[in-house]
This record gives structure tokens, sequence and C-alpha cells, in this order.
């Protein structure tokens, strides 16, 4: 049994919330909720215990009041917390004998504190979704089945932020957040996953959101190119004004390979109820295999970091794994200024 004690009731804890529920078969155990919002936490409790009948998780406003009450040393901590307080919470649950830590991405929102948080005394995991995907794992897959030598990747994570981004949603004191801090980590993610961490940086772009006579900088398009470990390429594009400019999500990967080989996949990109991914393979211009994945992300996430914890394995996306993105997507900020 996997015991669980969620920090955070917001969007984020919610969604692990649900995610948790579809664990049950696997002994998954939600035993407190915490939040420092004492009317938050009644509602989220409340409604917790309307959707999962018989069960009473503690409620509580601190990670000290639950230590108070019950030994978390053995228990999972799920900090779905604002990214600017992953370092001080993390650190408060280690003092509190904590030895088991799942992160939300992305990391944190400073190198510093990313750092802060690699060098901490605890197994640690960060919800990296896209590299648990069923889809990254049959594209894993298909390249060791049919020996595949990647050249050239490109990826696209594009969506239609417009409507947000005129409302101010998801604002930083700064302003609209970094194109490159968006959906970009998501794809670095993959690719660090799939052919290596990044060993040069080949360059980056970006170009401001432009609406009427309002424009939102560097908010707009960009992307990344890194060289790979094994030697691949990958283009990282993405785009807030929506896939191609309408008002649609694309999230997709396409392998260009030796031999004349090409792979395509696509994430489920229709929402969060969208739970079918596909991945065609193109041999000589035709297709020689199309698959349709059934794939539920967040789920995969959390049922692989908490079996690897289970188990005592080292996690795939530990504290290093996402230091490394972000130290990547600072970089490539810096060098699309002096590009641009």
């Amino acid at each position: 049994m996997a015991d669980i004690i969620l920090v955070g009731c917001g969007k984020a804890g919610s969604i692990h919330c649900k995610c948790y529920a579809k664990l049950k078969d696997l002994n998954v155990n939600i035993v407190a909720l915490v939040d420092s919002n004492p009317a938050r936490l009644k509602r989220f409790h409340s409604l917790y215990k309307t959707f999962n009948e018989g069960e009473d998780p503690l409620a509580a406003i601190s990670l000290e009041e639950v230590s108070r009450q019950m030994d978390i040393g053995d228990a999972i901590i799920d900090l779905c917390v604002p990214n600017d307080v992953h370092y001080q919470c993390a650190r408060e649950a280690i003092d509190l004998s904590a030895k088991k830590i799942i992160i939300e991405k992305p990391i944190a929102n400073s190198i510093t504190d990313a750092r802060k948080i690699e060098m901490l005394n605890a197994s640690i995991a960060i919800t990296e979704n896209y590299v648990y995907s069923k889809v990254t794992e049959q594209l894993r897959e298909t390249i060791e089945k049919y020996q595949l030598k990647p050249k050239f990747v490109r990826t696209e994570f594009s969506k239609d932020r417009r409507n947000d981004t005129t409302k101010g949603r998801g604002f930083l004191k700064t302003g609209p957040p970094h194109v490159f801090t968006v959906e970009i980590p998501h794809q670095i993610a993959i690719v660090n996953y799939l052919f290596g961490s990044p060993i040069d940086n080949f360059g980056a772009w970006c170009e401001d959101m432009v609406m009427g006579n309002r424009r939102f900088y560097e908010h707009g398009e960009g992307a990344i190119t890194l060289l790979h470990e094994n030697g691949t390429i990958s283009y990282n594009f993405s785009s807030l004004d929506g896939y191609k400019h309408l008002p649609l999500r694309h999230r997709s990967i396409m392998l260009h390979c030796e031999g004349g080989i090409r792979v395509s996949a696509h994430y489920p990109a229709g929402g969060d109820d969208a739970l079918f991914g596909a991945i065609t393979v193109f041999e000589n211009n035709h297709i020689s295999e199309k698959l349709v994945i059934p794939d539920d992300t967040m789920v995969e996430t959390l049922k692989m970091i908490i079996k690897r914890f289970e188990e005592s394995e080292e996690q795939i996306t530990d504290a290093t794994f996402g230091r490394e993105i972000m130290e990547k997507i600072n970089e490539s900020i810096h060098l699309a200024r002096i590009n641009g």
C-alpha cells in the first residue's frame, strides 16, 4: 500500500486527486490533505469525501500538523503547491522525516531553488508526465524494434492561449510567461529522455504575441534546437497562438531516421479528457505500421513514480532531470534575446 499526503488543494491537487482515484487497485490511499487556506481545504475535503465514499483523510493546514498525528516517514508527500515554494515545502517535509517526495513540474521557479532541491536528502520525483506517457514508451519501443537511428527530430506542442492572455491568466509579476516556459519544457523532457541530455545548444528564437494593438513580449511562438548525447538533433517548436494560428491544441514529435524511415507520434491533444494518442511508421513514404494508444499521462506518471518509490528504484525524472530542463530553458531564453 502507498499512503499519499497531498499538499496543496488547488488545480494541480485536484488533478492528482482524480488520478489517485484511478489507482485504487494498486492500494494507493490518500491519508491526509493539506492546504494553508482553511476555506479551500474544507471545500476540497468535503468534495473528496463525496466522490470517495467511506474515505475520510485527515485535513490539516500544515504538514507539521499532520506529522503530530501520524508518522510521515513512510508516506509519499505529493507537493501540488505554487512553484516558488517548492523548495521551502520540500525542505519542511524532510525536516519532518519525509523520505519520498513528488513535486509537480516545473521543479522550481528559479535555478537557485532547483539546485537546492537537487541537494536535498530524499528521493524526489518531478511529474514530467510526457516522459511516462504510453505514447513516449511506445515510441521508445518502436525505435528499438526497428533499430532506428534518429538523425533529426521535430517536436511541436502548440495551443491557443490568446483568450487567457488577454485576461492576464497565468501572468507573473513581470508580465506574461515566456513562450519557452509554457509547453517547451514538456518537449525538452521527452527528447532528453529519448536521446540523452543536450551537449550543445544550436540556437533559439522567439516572437511576441500580437493581438490588435496589444503586444505581449516573448509570448507568441519560438523554438530551441539541441544536440543530444546520442547525436540526434532536436528542433522544439511551440506556438501559443494556436496550432498554425488556429484555435487548436497540437502535441507531436516526428523522427527522421537513417534509411529514410520516419516515425510520427501524436499525444492526446483535445483536452484533459482526450485519452488516445497515435504512432505511425513510414518506410519509403508508405505506412508500415500505425498504432492507436490509450494514454492517460498523469495517471501513468503517478503510477510509475509510486512503483519506483515502493521498489526503491531511482526515479527517471529526479531532481537532476528537472534542474537540467530548467537550465536549458534559461540558457535558450538568453540565446533568443541575443539573436533577437
